[in-house]
């Protein structure tokens, strides 16, 4: 029973707090339909602000959890290996599959992608290795190839992905 005293002494501190901070407004305009509301406010709050607390508290979790920005994908320089020229690394990455389930193409199954990516390259570009382990929430390790110039990688071309436990 002691609980139930704890509850209703929480609340009507609660409603006490409401009353503090809206004295001013109730003297310059006390009216009847200003009375009730304010009555019924007390009420409410004395028997669900453990609900509104919940909430409160729930709402700046969650506030915090998406404010926090999520780390780019980079490719460094020094992650990448031996610059290759487009006709090399479609001669390494041809897929030859002695039971004919992946087209013997650059990639294979992957091929589609690949050759939407060959359109955007410059012609004489050369494209570097590369793997990286990368983490989002999850830990990944990414491979594939990256378009190397004079600036920063900007573009790449994954061949797999793989979730690291």
């Amino acid at each position: 029973m002691i609980w139930v005293f704890g509850y209703l002494t929480l609340g009507a501190l609660s409603g006490v707090l409401l009353l503090m901070t809206n004295y001013d407004d109730l003297r310059h305009d006390f009216s009847f339909e200003n009375l009730v509301a304010f009555v019924l406010a007390v009420i409410i709050l004395l028997t669900l602000w453990p609900f509104l607390a919940f909430y409160l508290i729930y709402d700046s979790v969650v506030r915090r959890l998406r404010v926090r920005p999520k780390p780019a994908f980079k490719i460094l320089r020094r992650e990448l290996g031996q610059a290759l020229s487009i006709e090399a690394v479609e001669a390494n990455e041809r897929v030859e599959d002695p039971l004919g389930a992946v087209p013997a193409l650059p990639f294979g199954h992957l091929n589609p992608a690949w050759v939407q990516f060959r359109a955007g390259l410059a012609s004489g570009s050369q494209l570097a290795p590369f793997s990286k382990i990368h983490k989002d929430g999850i830990t990944e390790r990414y491979v594939g190839y990256a378009e190397v110039g004079n600036g920063p990688v900007t573009r790449w071309f994954f061949t797999s992905i793989r979730r690291i436990a």
